[in-house]
């Protein structure tokens, strides 16, 4: 989030905020600006970055993994709750009289909804030096980014994005049965909506490593003083 890019995403949804709004987050923006200089963060908006990863902090509330954050959110007693979750997690929902599909709205897809869509990370195939079969492993690499048959683990559910855009596999109707649609939010828009119209937010590998360590501490002192 204090990469350029995302910290102007940031920005340009709080401006479009109610003025009564603008004015509950406008000291914690300005408070951050000090806060950038001193971590060495050069973007001119990366303040923005900052209170939300500050305000993110002070409020979350921690699961130990993918599936808890999903069974809670999609229960009726989370009501009005808001979250980040992996999208594909929705597939394995069981649905019953406490739990559905249908008690989560994503965010992006709602209409007049401005700031980010989420967050997407990436997965990373290597060989190691000390690999039997290199030939052999390259080959499968090879298969499994390249070709929709290979690709198929991943891509078969929604939020699952090939390297390869011919992988891709289209998610757009995965909430519909029997013709109706019964769960909206399984309905995928696709990795090149998310990327614009979405404005999700991509880990950029070189970005994270040359500023992990100073976020990293300021991050474990937010934490700490909850």
């Amino acid at each position: 989030m204090t990469n350029e890019k995302y910290a102007t995403y940031a920005k340009e949804a709080y401006e479009k905020l109610p003025a009564e709004k603008q004015a509950e987050f406008a000291d914690i923006i300005e408070e951050m600006k000090l806060d950038a200089q001193d971590l060495g963060l050069t973007g001119e908006n990366a303040n923005y970055g900052l209170a939300w990863v500050f305000l993110w902090c002070e409020k979350y509330n921690e699961q130990t993994d993918d599936g808890p954050i999903c069974n809670t959110l999609v229960t009726k007693s989370a009501a009005d709750q808001a979250g980040l979750l992996v999208y594909s997690k929705l597939r394995s929902v069981e649905e019953t009289a406490e739990a559905s599909v249908n008690n989560i709205t994503v965010a992006a897809y709602q209409d007049g909804y401005e700031g980010i869509g989420g967050y997407a990370y990436k997965h990373y195939l290597m060989l190691t030096k000390t690999s039997p079969l290199p030939w052999t492993a390259c080959a499968f690499i090879a298969y499994m980014t390249t070709t929709p048959d290979g690709f198929y683990a991943w891509g078969k559910d929604m939020g699952g994005y090939a390297p390869v855009p011919a992988c891709m596999q289209d998610h757009s109707s995965d909430g519909f049965v029997d013709g109706v649609d019964t769960y909206p939010a399984k309905n995928d828009r696709g990795y090149d909506w998310w990327l614009n119209t979405g404005k999700l937010v991509v880990e950029e590998p070189a970005y994270c490593a040359s500023v992990s360590g100073v976020m990293g501490d300021w991050i474990d002192g937010i934490v700490s003083g909850k």
